[in-house]
């Protein structure tokens, strides 16, 4: 059912109804809860006061959300007991219900009492209740002396003898009510705020500082997008800053000398955008040498296309990296192919002096790695085509050709043969029939002209590679070798910006001045 499909003239969906408000049953109480939000009607009213009591907080808050909104009732008196309810949520929607149904003088008063009160969690459920009262009506800031408020108590919650966790409460509140505020004068509290240790605290901040969509709020957001306890808080914050903090979130991504945590979330918060301008910059995106980078482009664009079908995807930059991904592809499976045959067959010989099982250590691990970029490889081919065809059936198909279950993928195989442009076709049909690597490559061989490596072309590729982890793998391998020839290339990553390819090239220049 969806909301504009209720007829509650319906006598059995009324039924059903009232049979559900008054069961057990938390789920299905919340979910009739949710589609009646905008439903003004009399006769559910006796079961929505029941459900005031409810076990469940979250049914309590919404029942008595959904109360008032019936403007020519007032249940004040039950309504007041409601502001001592163990959940925040429920005492600031029991406040906001009394004023509500006040006003004048008698609205300031009853919120004076409140804010005053001597429990913390009644006076932090008025604070944000007149922070709601200062945002509708902002001569009331000097009346409630809001400002003020705010900075004492915040000056003041160091020193009161509360535990920590309610001084975590206190400040998590004062966030949240300079968000609901908007008041930019209180943007001084949301800074400081904004560097608390307290994970709680400082969530809160960066949520009330996305309510803001203050340009002063972005630099420390975008810091944010680099600690784990807060980077999604963060991005979502970002997220609500819309159009205007696209190109922001561009520059830091396109940074090479940025945190790399930083890049990555910047593409997150993009596809979080949904407008056309994110799409753009990010397909431009697209050509980020550093995989990971790349990736999270990749999905931040999956993101836009299943979640805004209405924007528009340049297709030939799309097709010209699905061709990109294939060849590269092809290529790295033919490396793949030399490094387990040269340890299948024995042909790499061990040096002098060299421990057999940490070459063979090495080697698999070089296998793995060579593996896994296949994987990964594969996973941008299908989410490109995603963006190219319809995204759903591109990913069923994925899931299809990666499956264990040889009918899952022929079924797949078959639709894309079925599906795909003809110059695609010809391209990802025969990489997909089978995952025998000794077939692949011949493919790739017969097909598409695409030889075998020797061995020392191998390598000098694999050093060449942008992805960081394929280097450090390589040069393990050839630091247990000793492989002289290649200390020109080792030369030039000993200083490489990435910790695991520059200690990875140290290591390996130290084992060759070993054999030296």
């Amino acid at each position: 059912l969806d909301e504009q499909s209720i007829n509650l003239e319906d006598a059995s969906l009324f039924a059903s109804f009232l049979n559900i408000l008054q069961g057990d049953n938390e789920r299905q109480i919340l979910y009739v809860l949710n589609l009646l939000e905008n439903v003004q009607n009399e006769r559910f009213l006796p079961y929505l006061k029941d459900l005031l009591h409810h076990p469940s907080a979250e049914i309590r808050e919404q029942a008595l959300r959904m109360i008032s909104r019936y403007r020519t009732l007032d249940i004040s008196s039950q309504v007041t007991a409601m502001v001592n309810d163990p959940s925040q949520e429920v005492r600031v929607g029991a406040i906001n219900y009394l004023l509500q149904k006040s006003s004048g003088t008698a609205q300031l008063e009853l919120l004076h009492g409140y804010l005053d009160h001597a429990d913390n969690q009644i006076r932090g459920a008025a604070l944000l209740g007149a922070a709601r009262l200062c945002a509708r009506e902002p001569s009331l800031r000097q009346d409630l002396n809001f400002k003020s408020r705010i900075e004492n108590t915040l000056r003041q919650v160091q020193q009161l003898p509360e535990t920590p966790g309610q001084q975590q409460y206190i400040k998590s509140t004062l966030a949240r009510a300079i968000g609901i505020a908007e008041d930019p004068g209180l943007y001084p509290y949301l800074h400081i705020l904004l560097s608390d240790t307290s994970s709680e605290v400082l969530q809160e901040a960066v949520i009330s500082a996305g309510q803001t969509r203050a340009g002063e709020f972005v630099p420390v957001l975008i810091s944010l997008l680099q600690h784990k306890r807060v980077r999604k808080f963060a991005r979502e914050a970002l997220a609500e800053y819309g159009e205007p903090v696209i190109d922001t979130l561009v520059s830091h991504l396109g940074d090479v000398h940025e945190i790399k945590a930083i890049r990555q979330n910047a593409a997150k918060v993009l596809g979080l955008i949904g407008v056309q301008q994110s799409v753009d910059v990010l397909i431009a995106h697209l050509e980020q040498d550093d995989l990971v980078i790349r990736f999270e482009v990749l999905k931040a664009l999956n993101r836009l296309r299943k979640h805004y079908p209405d924007l528009k995807f340049k297709q030939a930059p799309i097709e010209k990296k699905i061709m990109e991904e294939i060849h590269h592809y092809m290529n790295m499976l033919t490396v793949l192919y030399r490094q387990r045959s040269s340890f299948a067959d024995g042909s790499r010989p061990f040096p002098a002096g060299a421990r057999p099982e940490r070459i063979r250590a090495a080697q698999d691990l070089l296998i793995k790695a060579l593996q896994e970029k296949l994987d990964n490889n594969l996973e941008r081919i299908f989410r490109l085509l995603g963006l190219r065809y319809m995204p759903r059936d591109m990913f069923n198909a994925y899931l299809g050709i990666v499956s264990q279950q040889q009918d899952l993928r022929a079924n797949a195989v078959e639709f894309l043969d079925n599906v795909l442009d003809t110059d695609l076709k010809k391209f990802i049909v025969p990489l997909v029939e089978t995952n025998a690597i000794e077939s692949l490559v011949e493919v790739c061989k017969s097909q598409f002209d695409v030889d075998v490596p020797e061995e020392h072309e191998c390598i000098q590729r694999l050093l060449q590679d942008p992805d960081d982890w394929l280097k450090s793998c390589t040069l393990f391998l050839i630091a247990e070798l000793r492989a002289g020839d290649f200390v020109t290339a080792i030369g030039s990553l000993v200083n490489n910006r990435e910790p695991v390819v520059r200690e990875t090239a140290q290591y390996a220049l130290r084992q060759l001045e070993m054999t030296g």
